[in-house]
């Protein structure tokens, strides 16, 4: 499972952000064609079968790996899942074809629903999927022998649900400006961008909760405008290509930036998740504090990978 390494030795509320309630429609699904005889896969059966090493299910029916294009979060568990970049993927066919272990590499997709279509169509496919697109049609398989929303399954394929505690954990532990509410009532507010990664893992997060008297709401939004309400302004992956420009939306407002995209620090993120080896763990970028008249406690800077802006003893 999931885990905050620093949590290990240190006794604070943020710990315990492994522990969530099931949010199914946040994780990956491992999907096959209803035809396949299959009710489960492992990991490393999965690393075989999305790197071309496993060729056939039961009855000798040819395995059809189908994989969604770049910037889709479902390319980027996959490349997690091999343990590549997505050079390094690029690269790692270039060389099967090259020496003759494949012919091609795995059929890629652009879209969700063009992923239904190949599921559905080759008896022999396999894709990784939204959770909560998988469902009429789509048979969904268990991963070392779990579903999608239940307890224990795989890291890889379950990191939005604890992405939302961590955003939850956060809220605690940031100081925003008194201008940044309407009044000593009003809600703190959680945005998100479309599309919308969470599921139903944000919502379960936040249901029922306060900080520091404040009642909790989400606000999905594809537009910059309305985010000038908002306290935290979650970026996710599928929104990689936009991350400068949507930093930019929100620069010098007192808004606290978090995402999942790559390096989003670098760009000029205030909180990024990264993942180092099994386990999500976050940067931060005090250089973006400043400008949005934000405070951050010593205690969230202690557990963050990296700080950079300033050094940690400031």
């Amino acid at each position: 499972m999931l885990r905050l390494v620093a949590c290990l030795s240190l006794a604070l509320p943020l710990c315990g952000l492994t522990t969530f309630a099931p949010a199914q429609n946040a994780d990956i699904a491992v999907v096959v064609n209803s035809a396949n005889p299959i009710g489960g896969v492992s990991l490393e059966e999965l690393r075989k079968i999305f790197a071309g090493q496993k060729k056939s299910w039961p009855g000798n029916v040819p395995v059809k790996p189908i994989v969604r294009a770049s910037g889709a979060r479902e390319r980027q568990v996959l490349l997690r899942l091999l343990g590549m970049s997505e050079r390094d993927y690029k690269q790692y066919w270039t060389t099967q074809i090259f020496r003759g272990d494949a012919q091609s590499e795995p059929l890629t997709v652009a879209s969700s629903s063009l992923e239904k279509q190949a599921v559905n169509t080759f008896p022999g496919a396999i894709a990784l999927m939204a959770a909560g697109n998988a469902k009429t049609g789509i048979k969904v398989v268990k991963v070392d022998g779990r579903l999608p929303g239940e307890a224990d399954y795989p890291a890889q394929f379950s990191d939005y649900r604890l992405k939302a505690d961590f955003l939850y954990r956060f809220a605690q532990f940031i100081d925003w400006p008194a201008e940044s509410f309407k009044d000593a009532s009003s809600p703190l507010t959680f945005c998100t961008t479309a599309p919308y990664p969470f599921g139903g893992a944000l919502d379960g997060a936040l249901a029922g909760k306060v900080v520091r008297g404040r009642p909790l709401q989400i606000r999905h939004s594809d537009e910059a405008a309305p985010l000038a309400g908002c306290q935290i302004f979650f970026i996710g992956e599928g929104d990689e290509r936009r991350t400068d420009s949507l930093l930019a939306s929100v620069k010098n407002l007192p808004i606290a930036t978090a995402g999942a995209t790559d390096r989003f620090v670098a760009h000029g993120g205030l909180i990024g998740f990264i993942w180092v080896r099994r386990d999500i763990r976050f940067e931060i970028n005090l250089a973006a504090a400043g400008p949005a008249k934000l405070k951050i406690s010593s205690p969230l800077l202690s557990l963050a990978k990296s700080v950079t802006g300033v050094t940690k003893e400031n």
